[in-house]
């Protein structure tokens, strides 16, 4: 084994790959060359999103990029059958093999295998309507009548049906299509038909998806004629998925599983493009088989930064719905569904907004979104240049500072003025830099060092300033803290002590509870946040976006990961960066391996 030996030691793989391979290889005897090299491609797949790997895919990369001798595939299935460490599907053991030669952890084919039993069996529940036909129907034309001016409607009309009939409904629109809107109108109407009163609850992945969640149903039960006895049932706050199942000190595990289900009737999850594999199935599995599941998202997005595409897996199956469920949707809704040459009961859970109020596809950013999901070269590139005029030839350091002086000028006037903070915030999320990359120039590290070097002459010193902390300064939750309830993700800004004396106080966004902040020295795990990943801003919304490329063939530069990016804006984007960068990201769609679609949808998917 001592190339084996060569490629564990080297600095080609990660440790976690590199340990866990010679361990395996201790347990295999004769066959442990073979199943260290196994475990290595399984664990490297895994650290970069993927939930299995190709057994035909890992023997070309190591016998290739790791230059590690292997026989033919064949043969090498064979062995890591017979080396009792790699078992088959149904079967445990460290490693599993499955019949499309999908290779696993152990741990990461059991969540797949029960998330789509779980999606299976309450996508295949056509559970009675929550009242009969006739208040259904009543219901609905009153929360979404037909109206030829707005075609938007028909859709969120058509998701009201699904989400009245099935316990699980999925919710799929980019940004603009009215989720929020039809998510607060569906909860309405359960909870205004239900013979008895129905447990609400309101969720998403990060904490600053759960504010946006949040606000955007205050804004729509606002907007829309709520009788006073069903508001009160309706959420009133959001929460992250972690705060919602209850988490367990030192523990991947939660209060809340299949022996301690969650006391709800009715579960909606935002942004469910973010949650990865292990946190969906978990939560899933946490659910009474009563309750019902509504997941909002956009598939179209970024997948979660930990292993797995749940959301792009649950889209991937076939279009149209069942005939005999488009029947049903006529006698139900009065709603005519496209049939599907299919017999998929789950494929009728889920509905597509299309139709989006923010963009209009002839504004430079909606167009822009659409022409990179359509891979349209040309369109991106017409498109582009408005955005980023010769970006070929890179935007200057002083083109580039001007941009951030300018786009936080509201924000700085803002603190030095000590402003509400509400308002403090509002003005912070006027501008947003997206990047890329971590580190590296046009990093989030560097940008943000920029930033700072550039705001702090214009903002206030304070009593306990220093280089790392300040007045004005933004940071964002790195990890999970138990002790505070703050999570990764979450939001703070840097201010005075509203009560006096002058000391700084950290001010999280959205949280109510300690008005005073906290001090600067009880926050750890954090950073600057005026420049964050494009991962980070997902579940987010600003004015405008500023997007900075990297300088390489980035293979995180991809379709979805510019879309996610674009869309973050609700007015103006601006790219700094080569545009020929930015166009073969653009035609560079996201590839992660999973068998969570085949197990959905059968091999054809």
């Amino acid at each position: 084994m001592a190339g084996v030996d060569r490629l564990l030691a080297s600095n080609k793989i990660g440790p976690f790959a590199a340990e866990l391979g010679d361990r395996l290889a201790r347990m295999a005897g004769a066959y442990g060359e073979w199943v260290a090299l196994a475990a290595v491609a399984v664990s490297e797949a895994t650290s970069a999103g993927n939930v299995c790997v190709d057994l035909g895919a890992a023997h070309a990369r190591i016998t290739g990029e790791w230059q590690q001798p292997l026989p033919a595939v064949d043969a090498w299935r064979a062995a890591l059958r017979e080396s009792g460490i790699v078992v088959r599907s149904g079967e445990y053991g460290p490693l599993v093999l499955d019949e499309a030669d999908q290779l696993y952890f152990y741990r990461y084919w059991h969540y797949e295998r029960s998330l789509a039993d779980a999606w299976l069996e309450r996508g295949m529940d056509d559970v009675a309507p929550v009242a009969t036909p006739e208040r259904v129907l009543d219901a609905l034309n009153r929360w979404f009548p037909f109206d030829a001016t707005a075609p938007m409607q028909d859709e969120q009309r058509i998701a009201a049906a699904i989400a009245l009939t099935k316990r699980f409904c999925v919710i799929t629109g980019g940004p603009g299509t009215g989720k929020t809107t039809a998510a607060v109108c569906i909860l309405a109407m359960l909870a205004e038909l239900s013979a008895a009163p129905m447990r609400i609850a309101m969720a998403a992945p990060t904490g600053k998806a759960a504010l946006r969640l949040e606000a955007a149903m205050h804004d729509a039960r606002a907007r829309l004629n709520i009788a006073d006895s069903v508001a009160q049932l309706l959420p009133t706050a959001g929460q992250t998925i972690h705060r919602l199942l209850g988490p367990i000190r030192n523990s991947v595990r939660f209060r809340h599983d299949h022996k301690s289900p969650l006391p709800v009737d009715c579960l909606l999850v935002d942004e469910a493009s973010m949650v990865d594999l292990p946190l969906m199935t978990k939560l899933v599995r946490a659910l009474p088989p009563h309750a019902r599941l509504i997941l909002l998202g956009d598939h179209h997005q970024l997948a979660s930064v930990e292993a797995g595409a749940v959301m792009a897996s649950l889209m991937a199956g076939p279009r149209g719905y069942r005939r005999g469920f488009a029947e049903q949707m006529q006698q139900t809704a009065a709603m005519t569904l496209p049939v599907g040459d299919h017999d998929s009961a789950l494929a009728d859970a889920r509905v597509a907004l299309v139709r989006s109020h923010r963009f209009d596809n002839t504004g430079v950013v909606g167009a822009l979104s659409q022409a990179i999901l359509a891979g349209d070269e040309g369109g991106i590139r017409q498109h582009l240049a408005l955005l980023a005029p010769s970006p070929s030839r890179g935007h200057t350091a002083t083109q580039l500072d001007a941009a951030i002086l300018h786009g936080f000028a509201d924000y700085v006037e803002a603190v030095r003025a000590a402003r509400p903070l509400a308002m403090v915030f509002a003005a912070f999320h006027r501008l947003r830099i997206l990047c890329v990359h971590r580190k590296g120039m046009a990093g989030v590290e560097e940008l943000n060092r920029r930033v700072e070097a550039l705001l702090r002459p214009l903002l206030p010193n304070a009593i306990g300033s220093s280089r790392e902390w300040y007045p004005g300064r933004a940071i964002m939750m790195r990890r999970n803290d138990y002790g505070l309830d703050l999570f990764n993700g979450d939001l703070g800004i840097v201010l005075p002590d509203p009560a006096g004396g002058g000391a700084l106080r950290v001010f999280f966004e959205g949280d109510t509870t300690r008005a005073n902040g906290l001090a600067p020295s009880r926050v750890a795990e954090c950073e600057s946040a005026f420049a964050i990943t494009v991962h980070q801003s997902q579940g987010s919304e600003f004015v405008h976006v500023l997007i900075v490329l990297p300088g390489d063939r980035s293979p995180l530069l991809t379709r979805e990961l510019l879309y996610t990016a674009v869309t973050r804006a609700r007015n103006t984007v601006r790219v700094v960066g080569d545009a020929e960068a930015f166009v073969r990201g653009a035609l560079s769609p996201q590839q992660r391996t999973s068998g969570l679609a085949a197990k959905l949808w059968g091999r054809a998917a």
